[in-house]
């Protein structure tokens, strides 16, 4: 996410396109957020680890209740085609975006070992989030729908900023975050 605005759409729409997502099926793998029951289907497992995400969608956000009631429904349709030994829904009160993956697994347990971690992580991204701000102008960032998007481990709804300004804040936040040397000497990495 370190491209121009335009680059940056070409680049996701071409995620959705029909023939993008039929090659990147071969590629899904198992999740390690999930455990395949005989008699329950996929049951969600503890996945331990730090990311930054949206508000999750939520009955009282009247403004976006037309998107979550399609990703709802979308969500029923796939469980549907793919059976819930294959796809495991999440609960649309957890409906949300990804702004950052900080670290989770391995490394999170790793790096737990020490035991100021955790309020160290909370407390360089609460200062992050304080320095970052001014750049929210107090306008919200609206996201457009480009398609569906295979991933190694998840299917998505490709979301895109609806305006170039709404990148630039998003790309500025993100850089915050990764390039900040208090995190990285944490072992914060950029994910892609």
């Amino acid at each position: 996410m370190d491209e121009n605005f335009q680059t940056y759409l070409n680049r996701a729409m071409r995620m959705t396109l029909p023939e993008t997502y039929h090659s990147q099926v071969h590629n899904i793998q198992e999740s390690p957020k999930y455990h395949l029951h005989s008699d329950k289907g996929l049951e969600a497992q503890p996945f331990p680890g730090y990311t930054i995400i949206t508000p999750p969608g939520d009955e009282d956000d009247a403004e976006n209740q037309d998107l979550f009631t399609f990703l709802e429904a979308f969500q029923q349709q796939l469980l549907q085609q793919l059976g819930a030994e294959v796809f495991a829904p999440v609960p649309p009160s957890s409906f949300h975006i990804t702004l950052a993956d900080l670290i989770w697994d391995g490394a999170f347990r790793h790096a737990t070992q020490d035991a100021s971690f955790e309020v160290s992580l909370r407390d360089r991204v609460s200062q992050i989030f304080q320095e970052c701000e001014p750049i929210s102008e107090g306008k919200p960032i609206r996201f457009q729908a480009l398609g569906v998007m295979v991933m190694t481990r998840a299917i998505t709804i490709c979301l895109a900023p609806v305006e170039e300004y709404a990148y630039e804040r998003i790309l500025k936040f993100r850089r915050a975050l990764y390039q900040n040397q208090g995190l990285i000497g944490l072992g914060i990495e950029q994910q892609y």
